[in-house]
């Protein structure tokens, strides 16, 4: 029934779009997260394949 009134979408939107923003940014957070964990991880298993190749030449 609300989305036959133009103001009913009108103050629907804002809420579904101030939601989406909030749940985006904690989504971001949580990857942004994960993201650093994996490039240290990475980062500390290339060095030792690094140290390891050097090793072996």
């Amino acid at each position: 029934m609300l989305f036959s009134h133009p103001e009913g979408k009108q103050v629907i939107r804002p809420g579904v779009s101030i939601a989406g923003i909030a749940v985006f940014c904690l989504v971001f957070k949580q990857i942004s997260r994960w993201r650093w964990l994996v490039y240290a991880f990475s980062g500390k298993a290339l060095l030792k394949i690094i140290d390891s190749l050097t090793l072996q030449a």
